[in-house]
């Protein structure tokens, strides 16, 4: 777009097809200018200042700030200015001048006019000083070093040159290269990329010039790729493919192409590593060149230099370029329009010169248009000049083709070999063309190299010659042809020739250190010895001994496990037959074989400021090794990996994206620093980080049902939907989702075939598809483990072994493991087994025997790609006397043997911690009155157990270290409970018997109506545990197991499952009924019962207080034991508030605080009653005496009885 200002910023839409905003962002403009690189360097030397460098810059000089670098003829590392140079010049201060310096320059916009974030290239270098003597070298396609001096001007003289590779002697160039007379360089034999070069560079005098010391790692350059071919198809496009002359996988490739019209190339934005290349939806009415380059990847050591471009290929409308071959010299080929169909039918006419054009004689065709043709061959040593033209006779493409380079013969044949004791091994050919005007190449490998050895040089007549063959190997030899430069020579090589073969089958010894604990050999890898060889081998001078262990596969010996004492000596090493004659003899360099195990404990922090951050553990030594990490995004399908070897954790990913899943691993190796691996352990196990997964992926159970499940390395943001259907069928919404802390994680469906395609929709609640799969189903099926394994002896055929499988066994495959009482390491069958049984001849009786089976489908039925799971263990052979121990939660140490049969007698048991001395058992363990266990003191699990069991005549009948890291086991999570919130839902609590910050915690429950538990993803180290939204209609059953987390040594024993606690509603289907526990009480209640009890004991503490007469009554005055109640009547004459001392307030409270009048009372008699009290609150019978004590029935009196007449009437009492 047109360039305005960059203090705007750059709103952006990205839209689909229907409108559909796909991006929406805000581009700030400011940092984003990248400026050309500074041009017209020149150099002004002053014997006062110095060495001043100016430039000129394409922007404002008073907006620019610019760097400077340089470095000096022997220098390998560039200099760089310590702080940006704002206006030009730059000054070196008392240069040397017997070097040469190299200057370049690069600038950017600086902070005065808006800091650009991005520098620009760096500038074309210029030099200054005396003629470069530094020498370069480059390895063309690894068959050669060459390396060269005075590339930037004619040397003074004639220099020297000498080299040599690490731990040699220096050498004088054995083959000079020369310009104008004087030597510029030399070739030398190539060995090895992965070692140093050192050389030196002498005057006539014998003077040093030039030392340096050169890595080659970088330094291969390979040929262009070649056989470029385009495929088209409607459904995906325009595909290139090409070939590499070096092996693929440690390449890397970069594709450019452009259109007929364009003149600016198109790059892949990233290096395409396998072949092939894609352009989608090509237009047909242009025509696209396509050029390929490609160098050595990081995998292989990664290479500073991209071959050259390769030769173009077409593909599109109107190709129209002719190209010729002539095939063995029998005829010419010309054809056009290679790379696609042409518009109509061309003419094609050619002369050879000082002829006239002839139309061709025989057209070659290809779905009814012209797309060759074929002619006479008379000579190569004429140009043809050719015409394509158009049905209106214009001229379409007119060329001049050199015909000299354009032969190509047909491969070399009859190849045969001849052996002599004298001169090796000699390969001849016969050549369908003359001999003498002939270059041959010849390549063979070895039965177990995968890469093949190429003749260094053209051999010119046969034959080829190896001296010294290993009579122990398989040689494959092959060999291709060409017209060499004496009779001009051709720019195509032959194709290779059929194999031919030499040799033996292969028994060579190969050798590995897993982790630097003990040294591996194995020989016959490829196939089945003839029969047990012997094995010996010895450190440089040391004697040969026997193999103190030997590896054995079907009965037979195929490997060697030494003691492992140092990887800086040679190993020599013999294999023998029977009759003592040596099959194989080598001497290997242990050096480059160390293996280590992957990297553990990964980590990823992450920060808003620097981004996400990875750690991992080495079990080697960190300044020994290097380390290389890969990481994908949930939707990529390729993994990036690391630029460069990354020494010390950690590794950054700056400003990664929040909404995808990042998937981590790590792989290492020793160094170049301790003597360099050959080998990389295993990926780690992998780490994620961010927003959660929605890709689908399925299972079919034993062929019982369908199971998919999605967002596996997190927890969902909401409940996806889940659809689904066969080919050529509707679909249908999920039959049963299964869930997981109330969130929807997968479906479980009905399974009707795994020859179909499953098609999946996973949506959002506004119903967008988040996820749309074709699933093939049908390597999908993981049976159950095989069961019912038996085992039968005979002493006749060795032991053998039966299992029964849950499919049909005709469309099954198993494999077998077992390992022996005292091994480490399974040993497993070399071929799947199709039916039962396996044989294991000549079993040794004195150890004790462990088999396992897996199985799957076979490709008989369709072949699964997963395996079942190992099925239980059975066991032959004689009682286990292996010792394994277990810490119950750091409390004591358990060590226990003999736990799959009963002991022969009793052993005795000895153990001793690093440093110390042995010790008897200070308490055994029985059973059935035999030993079987020891119980002792725990002092740490930071050391090593060591431990002996031995027989009554004190034999050692099992010798151990055991590493008791791993082995705690803790205490079960007690004090569960549950705590209910409407705000965030359902929390779990639980108490550790052990240090909160050491261990990390698993917690699984179920819902009433469920069979299967489900459990938390990840470890939780803290409690609590949360639940949102659970479901109140439904019992949950919750239990929790912890143990030691890698904070603290990681515990390799999880502790037994916490006794369960429930909350919800009673559910009687299926469950026993549970009486809820007082954590499922609301939150509510819990926090109301409290306030209103405080609140009940305040009131009744304010009206004691303020009410004496309640206290009394409430909290009475007790008299004490020493009153005497004499005292009461003799001293205070019955007055007890004074014998008790009551303060006078109190008596004052009972006194009433109103007055009464007396009514005096006395017997009265009642009379007829004459007439009633109206208008009164008494209604009374009427006395016969009317006294005044009538009016007090209204009184506000206590006293409401009427006073009786006083009169002398007898009355009737």
């Amino acid at each position: 777009m047109q360039y305005i200002s960059k203090f705007y910023n750059l709103h952006t839409k990205l839209l689909a097809n229907n409108g559909q905003i796909v991006s929406e962002q805000e581009i700030d403009l400011k940092g984003l200018v990248k400026l050309h690189p500074p041009h017209n360097l020149t150099l002004q030397f002053s014997n006062a200042s110095g060495l001043w460098l100016y430039w000129d810059i394409s922007s404002k000089v008073s907006c620019t700030e610019s760097k400077v670098r340089y470095r000096k003829s022997k220098d390998t590392e560039w200099q760089e200015s310590l702080r940006p140079i704002y206006p030009s010049p730059y000054n070196v201060p008392f240069p040397d001048e017997t070097q040469l310096y190299e200057f370049q320059v690069q600038t950017r916009i600086s902070h005065f006019c808006g800091k650009s974030d991005f520098w620009s290239d760096w500038s074309p270098p210029v030099y200054w000083g005396s003629n470069s003597t530094g020498v370069s070298c480059l390895i063309p396609n690894e068959e050669y070093v060459r390396c060269t001096w005075n590339e930037n001007g004619r040397p003074d003289f004639n220099y020297s040159f000498q080299s040599r590779l690490e731990k040699r002697d220096f050498m004088e160039c054995p083959k000079y290269l020369q310009q104008e007379g004087y030597r510029v360089g030399c070739r030398m034999q190539y060995i090895s990329k992965f070692y140093n070069l050192h050389t030196k560079l002498l005057a006539n005098n014998g003077q040093i010039v030039s030392e340096q010391k050169i890595d080659l790692k970088g330094l291969v350059k390979l040929h262009p790729p070649h056989n470029l071919t385009l495929q088209f198809s409607n459904a995906s496009g325009l595909w290139l493919y090409w070939d590499i002359s070096s092996k693929e996988s440690c390449t890397e490739s970069k594709v450019r192409y452009r259109k007929s019209k364009d003149t600016e190339w198109q790059e892949s934005l990233r290096p395409i590593y396998p072949s092939p290349y894609n352009v989608p939806f090509p237009d047909e009415t242009q025509l696209y060149e396509f050029q390929v380059q490609t160098r050595i990847s990081h995998f292989c050591g990664k290479s500073d230099f991209w071959s050259d471009w390769s030769p173009p290929v077409y593909w599109g409308s109107n190709s129209t370029g002719v190209s010729c071959l002539i095939p063995n010299e029998e005829y010419v080929r010309c054809t056009w329009n290679e790379n696609g169909r042409p518009d109509f039918n061309y003419s094609f006419q050619s002369r050879l010169e000082k002829r006239d054009f002839m139309e061709c004689p025989k057209y070659l065709q290809q779905e009814g248009y012209r797309v060759g043709c074929r002619m006479q061959y008379i000579s190569k040593f004429y140009n043809l000049h050719t015409k394509l033209l158009a049905n209106n006779d214009q001229i379409v493409s007119e060329q001049e083709i050199d015909l000299k380079g354009l032969v190509k013969l047909h491969p070399p044949h009859n190849l045969t070999l001849h052996f002599s004791n004298a001169s090796g091994l000699w390969l001849y050919w016969n050549i369908s063309s003359k001999d003498s005007c002939t270059e041959s190449k010849v390549r063979y490998r070895k039965s177990k190299d995968t890469e093949w050895q190429e003749s260094l040089r053209p051999i010119y007549p046969s034959p080829y010659n190896v001296p010294f063959p290993d009579e122990t190997q398989l040689y494959e030899f092959q060999v291709q042809t060409r017209i060499s430069h004496f009779c001009g020579k051709s720019d195509f090589w032959s194709d290779w020739s059929p194999p031919v073969y030499w040799g033996s089958n292969s028994t060579g010894v190969s050798c590995l250190i897993p982790n630097e604990e003990y040294v591996r050999c194995t020989w016959n890898e490829n196939g089945r010895p003839d029969f047990n060889y012997s094995f010996q081998s010895r450190l440089e001078k040391r004697d040969f001994m026997e193999c103190p262990k030997y590896l054995q596969q079907e009965g037979y010996r195929v490997g060697c496990r030494m003691q492992y004492i140092s990887k800086f000596y040679n190993l020599h090493t013999k294999l023998l037959a029977n009759n003592g004659q040596i099959v194989s003899e080598q001497k290997i360099d242990l050096k480059g074989l160390v293996k280590l195990h992957p990297p553990h404990n990964l980590t990823l922090q992450f920060s808003n400021a620097s981004g996400l951050w990875l750690y991992w553990d080495i079990s080697s030594k960190e300044s020994c090794t290097e380390s290389k990490v890969r990481y994908r995004k949930s939707k990529d399908i390729e993994w990036q990996e690391s630029l460069r070897q990354i020494h010390p954790s950690p590794y950054n990913v700056p400003f990664p994206d929040e909404t995808q899943l990042y998937e981590f691993q790590v792989q290492t190796r020793i160094s170049h620093f301790c003597g360099k691996s050959d080998f990389w352990s295993d990926w780690s196990p992998p780490v994620y980080w961010g927003s959660n997964s929605t890709g689908v992926s399925c299972l079919i159970p034993n062929e019982e049902y369908v199971r998919c499940t999605w967002n596996e390395n997190g927890r969902p943001d909401f409940n996806y939907s889940f659809q689904s259907r066969l080919e050529k069928r509707d679909f249908m919404e999920c039959p049963k989702y299964l869930q997981q802390e109330g969130y929807r994680v997968g479906c479980r469906m009905q399974y009707i075939s795994k020859f179909y395609n499953l098609h999946t929709k996973l949506l959002a609640n506004n119903g967008q598809i988040v996820s749309e799969q074709e699933i093939d189903l049908k390597g999908l099926v993981k049976l159950h483990p095989p069961h019912n394994l038996t085992l039968q002896f005979s002493n006749a055929s060795g032991l053998w072994l039966y299992w029964d499988i849950s499919s049909k066994e005709s469309c099954t495959e198993s494999k077998v493991r077992y390992r022996k009482s005292k091994d480490t390491e399974w040993q497993e069958s070399l071929r799947p087994i199709y039916p039962s049984p396996y044989n294991v001849p000549f079993p040794d009786e004195t150890q004790l025997y462990e088999f396992q089976v897996q199985t799957r489908i076979s490709h008989f039925c369709g072949k699964s790609d997963f395996w079942s799971d190992w099925s239980p263990p059975v066991y032959w052979g004689s009682n286990s006397t292996g010792v394994s121990c277990l810490i119950p939660n750091e409390e004591y140490v358990r060590c226990t043997w003999n736990e799959n049969g009963r002991p022969d007698f009793n052993y005795s048991f000895q153990s001793r911690l690093e440093k110390r001395d042995f010790m008897e058992c200070p308490k055994y363990l029985q059973q059935e009155g035999y030993r079987v266990g020891c119980r002792m003191q725990y002092i740490s699990k930071f050391y090593n157990l060591h431990t002996k069991l031995l027989a009554n005549n004190d034999q050692i009948v099992s010798e151990q270290e055991i590493d008791l890291k791993g082995l705690v086991k803790l205490h079960p999570p007690h004090n569960l409970t549950l705590h209910f919130s409407n705000a965030s839902g359902l929390w779990l609590y639980w108490n550790i018997s052990s240090k909160d910050s050491c261990t990390e915690s698993k917690v699984r429950y179920r819902k009433s109506k469920d069979i299967e538990w489900q459990e938390s993803l990840r470890q939780i180290h803290p409690s609590p545990y949360n639940v949102p939204f659970p479901d109140e209609t439904q019992l949950y059953e919750f239990q929790v197991q912890t143990r030691i987390s890698h904070f603290c040594g990681k515990s390799d024993f999880w502790s037994d499952w916490s006794p369960p606690v429930y909350w919800g509603s009673n559910s009687t289907e299926g469950l026993p009924t549970v009486p809820l526990p007082l954590g499922a009480l609301g939150v509510y209640e819990k926090i109301l019962y409290p306030i209103m009890g405080s609140a009940v004991l305040l009131t009744l503490a304010c009206l004691l207080i303020r009410n004496e007469r309640l206290r009394v009554i409430l909290v009475p005055i007790t008299p004490r034991p020493n009153k005497n109640l004499e005292d009461l009547w003799r001293k205070y004459n019955g007055n007890v508030e004074e014998w008790l001392h009551i303060p006078k307030d109190i008596v004052d409270g009972f006194r009433p605080n109103f007055s009464e009048t007396a009514c005096p009372v006395r017997e009265y008699c009642t009379l007829p009653v004459r007439e009633s009290w109206t208008g009164s609150d008494c209604s009374l019978p009427m006395m016969s005496d009317d006294t005044d004590c009538l009016s007090t029935c209204s009184a506000s009196s206590s006293s409401t009885l009427p006073a009786p007449p006083y009169d002398n009437t007898p009355c009737q009492v």
